[in-house]
């Protein structure tokens, strides 16, 4: 979780009361974030990745206005349409698709250490280390509209941030201290995307350094704020929680026309929750309206319902359950009154936990060894090299890993690819899974064997699988099955009482698949509901 630094004399400037470092300590906790030092000058606190508006001074300052009572009606945060433009082209789209500009006037209690600290922790949790976002603040005042988003090559020349010369975008990446740390974010282009201005100044070269003539210092007081990345929901959220910074500062804040449209929007969300959800969950009945303006959050009544609703700088509040845990921040935990619950029961494990464990106990009797692989995979493991079609398959939008980008829908290709990563290994091996698989969104709990070795043959998986279910004291069906995956005449579909599967040996193209050169024979089940 990212720690920041706040000023104690700006924060209390900025909260607009005078608090002693002990009130401050115990608020800032009850808010979600934990205090991990405090010197005179200085309070350092660990602030949860779920919540980025709180990592400046300003976002901290706003949040405790609001727990204490001196904020009495929602901030507006109304963004006018600025007349400046921006033109993106196509080649830098392609590299980096997602933008947002805006402008901040007049911007009064500045500090500069805020907002570079704001930006560098932005960058690091909800940017991704500047992959899914990276942002550029600029001087407005060095800046002449319009400016262009646009590729460039190599050996396009610019001034970076830090550096007196000029150098090419080869030498920044190469040499520059920001270019070393984020040249990887590049690495796959040749047109590389750069911000510049009507008159030839270059902004910025995103994601990785601005350049020198727009920098900003403590005097600034004009400000041209660009972000950027590949996840546009995460571009959005990051623009709206620097505008809501900057709103703290200014009431100029201007957003600026990209390829003819405004995309800024700083509206407050509507979130629907049931009033007696909230009693269910909390216990008591409780003043809602009130608890919500101590979290920054509006209140409309709408019966047995209400509308929460989330400012623009709020990227955590993705469910009823979030705005009633805030309505329980609010009230303060420390205030709800401890009491028995009126049923009394007597805990016990779960009887689907006592059959996997039983099964566990089985197998590692038999001499197999347990994995547990992720439950993420990929098409070509779990389809392709199974000579399988895909089917009600789950993937990831943005995966971050190719490798990593469908949840599982079988134990028994992944087990296979555990084979493969350790076919240097003496056999025989016999490994197991129980675990979870996914049917569309639908979860069914699996279990799943493979025994590779020269022994391996359809009659040693059929007796493992009457092993299990006599030790279960269970009986069983078996019926011969047809699949891509296993030899014709050597495989069987399996019913049981618990849990229905099938068995067989791998087909000798499975095998290839997997380079696995000894036989394999293999087995996977279903828990019945």
């Amino acid at each position: 979780m990212p720690t920041v630094n706040f000023k104690i004399a700006r924060l209390k400037k900025l909260i607009g009361k005078e608090l002693s470092i002990k009130d401050l300590e115990t608020i800032l906790s009850s808010l979600g974030t934990a205090v991990e030092g405090i010197t005179e000058d200085i309070i350092e606190v660990e602030v949860f990745p779920n919540r980025p508006d709180l990592l400046s001074e300003e976002g901290v300052a706003r949040a405790l206005r609001y727990y204490l009572g001196l904020e009495h009606e929602l901030k507006n945060y109304e963004i006018k349409k600025g007349k400046e433009e921006v033109f993106l082209s196509k080649d830098a789209l392609a590299v980096r698709p997602y933008v947002r500009m805006f402008i901040a006037r007049n911007v009064k209690n500045f500090d500069f250490d805020s907002i570079i600290q704001l930006q560098e922790k932005l960058h690091i949790t909800h940017g991704r280390r500047r992959k899914a976002v990276s942002i550029g603040v600029h001087n407005l005042d060095a800046v002449t509209f319009p400016v262009y988003y646009k590729g460039v090559k190599e050996n396009f020349k610019f001034i970076p941030l830090g550096w007196e010369k000029e150098a090419t975008i080869k030498e920044i990446l190469e040499k520059h201290e920001k270019g070393i740390a984020y040249a990887h974010l590049l690495e796959n282009t040749s047109i590389y995307p750069v911000w510049v201005d009507s008159k030839g100044v270059v902004l910025a070269l995103p994601p990785i350094i601005n350049g020198v003539y727009t920098a900003i210092d403590e005097n600034t007081k004009n400000f041209v704020v660009d972000v950027t990345g590949l996840d546009e929901k995460k571009v959005n959220e990051t623009a709206r929680i620097l505008a809501a910074h900057f709103f703290e500062l200014s009431d100029e804040i201007y957003d600026v026309k990209i390829n003819g449209n405004y995309l800024m929007d700083m509206s407050y969300k509507k979130k629907l929750v049931s009033k007696e959800e909230v009693k269910s969950y909390l216990g008591i009945d409780m003043p809602i309206k009130d608890m919500l303006l101590k979290m920054g959050m509006g209140y409309e009544d709408k019966g047995n319902e209400f509308y929460a609703l989330v400012p623009p700088y709020r990227t955590d509040i993705l469910h009823p359950i979030d705005v009633i845990e805030d309505i329980a921040i609010a009230h303060g935990y420390e205030n709800f009154d401890a009491s028995l619950p009126s049923i009394a029961t007597i805990g016990e494990e779960h009887d689907n936990n006592k059959l996997i464990r039983s099964i566990q106990l089985i197998f590692t009797g038999m001499g197999a060894i347990e994995v547990m692989n992720y439950h993420l995979s990929n098409e070509d493991v779990l389809f392709t090299r199974m000579n399988k079609q895909p089917k009600n398959v789950v993937k990831v939008e943005r995966p971050m890993n190719q490798e990593y980008d469908v949840l599982r829908t079988d134990l028994m290709p992944l087990l296979l690819h555990n084979l493969q990563h350790n076919r240097l290994y003496e056999y025989p091996q016999f490994l197991f899974e129980i675990g979870t698989v996914f049917n569309g969104i639908e979860e069914d709990d699996a279990f799943a064997f493979v025994y590779a070795g020269k022994d391996a043959n359809f009659s040693k998986a059929k007796g493992i699988v009457e092993r299990i279910v006599k030790d279960l004291g269970l009986s069983y069906e078996i019926k011969e099955a047809r699949e891509p995956y296993f030899i014709e005449g050597r495989a069987a579909l399996i019913n049981s009482k618990l849990f229905e599967g099938e068995i067989g040996e791998m087909h000798p193209q499975i095998l290839n698949n997997f380079d696995l050169e000894l036989p394999v024979i293999a087995g996977e089940f279903r828990f019945k509901k």
